[in-house]
């Protein structure tokens, strides 16, 4: 959402006195709002061109390699590509939300993709490994007799050449130090719940078991459900999510509502 928003308000910093739209100016505002990126491409489609002085535009494209949206996040690839949006950009650049400023629903593609290191790097992070923490210890409150107050100290993430995904954590209890390797295969439901199967849980490189394994899988699955989101009016739907051996993929289709339409464009 905050990337959208930087992108649309970029759009009427990209306007001439003329009235042209020019690329490669909001790209360097982009690039000055996420410093560290290696590259960024913005095409604008619009017709007539003064259009974009009232916030509107055929569709909007966007193309990132190396994407740095905070320090400890960075994206190898991010593609947007939109329907026809019409925005309030004087309201948005006075801070209003990005929903208040529309006043159309705001659609379009979004391709993704995050490589090892990256993800690697952003589950090195203080404010991720206290997510973890928390998931860590909520799971294994749940299994008799392991009780809580775990801290996991380390995790890094592998994507496996079956197309699973393996994490590996060191986790330090009371009196104890552990190992722990989780592996998974990612699913999509109907486009919107990420599911986990054949969920495997190894303890100093010993499996768990079934047991185990079942109430991890149990806890996971309809955790990430994208229609949570619809009470925030966004509709999110994905197309492809696919694991190699080197990043992980995903395609999606995103839908943001206005909060209230307006009587008039």
């Amino acid at each position: 959402m905050e990337l959208l928003t930087i992108l649309l308000t970029g759009l009427l910093s990209g306007v001439t006195p003329t009235g042209f739209v020019l690329d490669t100016v909001i790209e360097q505002n982009l690039r000055s709002r996420l410093p560290g990126s290696e590259e960024i491409i913005v095409r604008v489609d619009s017709t007539p061109t003064h259009q974009v002085l009232s916030g509107r535009a055929d569709r909007v494209r966007l193309a990132t390699r190396g994407l740095q949206l905070t320090p400890n996040i960075r994206v190898a690839v991010l593609e947007v590509d939109t329907d026809p949006i019409s925005i309030n950009i004087n309201q948005l650049q006075r801070g209003g939300a990005l929903r208040q400023s529309l006043r159309q629903p705001l659609q379009g593609g979004v391709r993704l993709v995050l490589d090892e290191d990256d993800l690697n790097a952003t589950l090195a992070s203080e404010q991720f490994r206290d997510r973890l923490n928390q998931a860590a210890n909520r799971i294994a409150g749940q299994v008799p007799g392991s009780g809580t107050g775990y801290e996991v100290e380390q995790v890094t993430v592998d994507f496996l050449e079956t197309g699973r995904l393996q994490l590996n954590a060191q986790v330090r209890s009371a009196n104890a130090q552990l190992q722990i390797r989780f592996e998974a295969t990612l699913t999509v439901e109907q486009g919107s719940v990420l599911g986990f199967e054949e969920v495997a849980v190894f303890l100093n490189d010993e499996s768990l078991g079934s047991f185990i394994n079942q109430i991890v899988e149990q806890n996971l699955n309809g955790r990430f459900d994208l229609r949570q989101l619809e009470d925030q009016g966004i509709i999110a739907r994905l197309l492809q999510l696919e694991v190699t051996p080197d990043e992980l993929r995903l395609a999606a289709f995103v839908h943001l509502a206005p909060l209230s339409l307006p009587s008039t464009p």
